[in-house]
């Protein structure tokens, strides 16, 4: 949980409520060199805090992580929080003013809080 906390920090992530159950990660020879959450709100779940290490980049680690997430969603409404929508798009996520509360607090809370002004909120639907 160390390497991941400290990527979170680094990279300005969401550090609201870290739990290692809530994390998929992509290792190489017994190191994370990359990551992702669902994290869990009373009312939905937020896919986030996909990151790869500097070094790994540019090697499709982050779509493959994407793809597990998206995978594995508890629900068919997958949300996410980003600065980077082009990134998401290419998975099928469309950005949306219409979100449940929990998501609607948290990017002002979190997103605008940790410097990430230009954060939306994107949506994909599953089914």
């Amino acid at each position: 949980m160390q390497i991941i906390e400290s990527c979170v920090e680094k990279f300005r992530l969401d550090n609201e409520n870290l739990k290692f159950e809530q994390f998929i990660v992509a290792e190489r020879e017994g190191s994370i060199i990359g990551f992702g959450r669902i994290k869990p709100y009373r009312h939905c779940f937020e896919l986030g805090c996909v990151a790869v290490l500097e070094a790994y980049r540019k090697r499709s680690i982050g779509n493959a992580i994407v793809k597990k997430l998206i995978k594995d969603f508890p629900s068919d409404d997958v949300w996410i929080t980003t600065d980077i929508p082009e990134y998401f798009q290419r998975f099928g996520f469309q950005s949306t003013t219409d979100a449940p509360q929990e998501i609607l607090d948290k990017i002002k809370r979190v997103c605008q809080g940790r410097q990430h002004p230009n954060a939306i909120i994107m949506l994909l639907r599953r089914k």
